[in-house]
């Protein structure tokens, strides 16, 4: 529920988490985007704040729309949403720029392989405010002029700094290329640096060599000298986890629960959760219905995992086991994963976050050890 009047507690009342609801989980509105996805691809999905908003967009005609309810998102949510799409528009109430933790919560959207752009809403206002007293068709535009999420995190930084003041085009400039320095491509970050050196006057030279000293290029190549390809035997895991959960010959292990596990590869992850949404409604996962539903875009991945079924390691003495050693591989690497990802988090935070990873790495080292022991 949402309160609609002005009160001093939270506007948001939710049920306590359940077993059919965790909140930074799940997404408002997400039903309504897999009706779609049954129809045809969804081009981009527009995410707001709240119910209301949801709602409103809704009513007017943009049904692509969800919500995270608040919260800030989450891995969980990030990859809920690549399942329909690559491409998000994020929506948020005028005030988002001055909210740090929103932010870098659009990097989780980014670290999960999405396109992530944001919208600019006139004069402050959310969403609904838009629908109500600007129409669809102003809405509709402010869609069209989404900027990239780098040139937004630009943006706030040429707001928050350039004053007129010399110190505060320093700083503009100082941590204006470090952002730049995060983008991936390196045709991007000419063509951001020059636009800087427009904008201020600075060189570009000295605008590259001012990158080039930047943390943030050192701890790029630190993440260059970690990142490392899919190993081999998680991607047969993943396929044949996926595979036994599609036919099993045998009943599943009691505690095995496939949402759970995290996919590498987004035709894999779609697999999963088209099978555990199946499966959740007591119906049987039929191989044609699948091959629709993954389209000409997962079809390969499909035929992959479903030959497995008529492979001989399916009705193998050792299926179970080899079944348990699948899934326990992919939970070595998710956790190994969110290792390295805490890691690097580690000196870009406060000392109040720091502690928080530091406990959080903690918890991370002491599933490792027991996954490894076979507790």
């Amino acid at each position: 529920g949402r309160v609609l009047e002005k009160t001093d507690f939270g506007k948001y009342k939710n049920t306590r988490e359940t077993s059919v609801f965790v909140k930074n989980k799940t997404l408002y509105n997400i039903n309504q985007i897999k009706k779609q996805k049954a129809s045809g691809p969804i081009k981009e999905i527009i995410m707001v704040e709240g119910y209301m908003d949801t709602i409103s967009l809704f009513v007017a005609g943009f049904k692509n729309v969800v919500a995270s309810m608040g919260t800030s998102l989450t891995k969980e949510q990030a990859r809920l949403l690549k399942r329909y799409t690559e491409n998000v528009l994020i929506c948020y109430d005028g005030d988002f720029a001055g909210q740090a933790a929103k932010i870098r919560g659009l990097e989780i959207l980014k670290a999960e392989g999405l396109n992530v752009k944001v919208v600019s809403l006139p004069d402050g206002m959310d969403p609904d405010d838009v629908i109500k007293k600007l129409g669809a068709e102003a809405y509709a535009k402010c869609l069209e002029e989404a900027m990239p999420l780098i040139d937004f995190k630009l943006k706030i930084l040429r707001d928050k700094f350039l004053n007129g003041s010399v110190e505060g085009k320093r700083r503009y400039i100082s941590e204006a290329v470090k952002v730049i320095n995060t983008s991936p491509s390196d045709a991007e970050k000419e063509e951001l640096l020059r636009a800087l050196s427009k904008q201020t006057g600075i060189t570009y030279q000295s605008l590259v060599r001012d990158m080039q000293k930047s943390p943030i290029s050192q701890e790029n190549e630190q993440k260059q000298a970690i990142s490392k390809p899919v190993a081999g035997k998680v991607v047969q895991a993943e396929r044949y986890v996926l595979a036994r959960v599609l036919y099993a010959k045998r009943p599943l292990p009691e505690d095995f629960v496939l949402g759970e596990l995290r996919f590498t590869d987004a035709n894999r992850m779609e697999i999963a959760a088209y099978v555990t949404d199946v499966l959740a409604g007591g119906m049987q996962v039929k191989g044609t219905i699948l091959r629709e539903y993954m389209g000409e875009s997962g079809r390969e991945e499909t035929e992959t995992v479903m030959q497995l079924v008529a492979s001989e390691d399916m009705i193998a003495d050792t299926e179970d086991r080899y079944f348990k050693d699948c899934v326990a591989v992919l939970k070595m690497d998710k956790i190994e994963s969110d290792i390295e990802v805490l890691k690097s988090q580690l000196n870009t935070t406060s000392v109040e976050e720091r502690n928080k990873i530091i406990e959080q790495l903690m918890k991370l080292n002491k599933k490792r050890d027991s996954l490894k022991s076979g507790r």
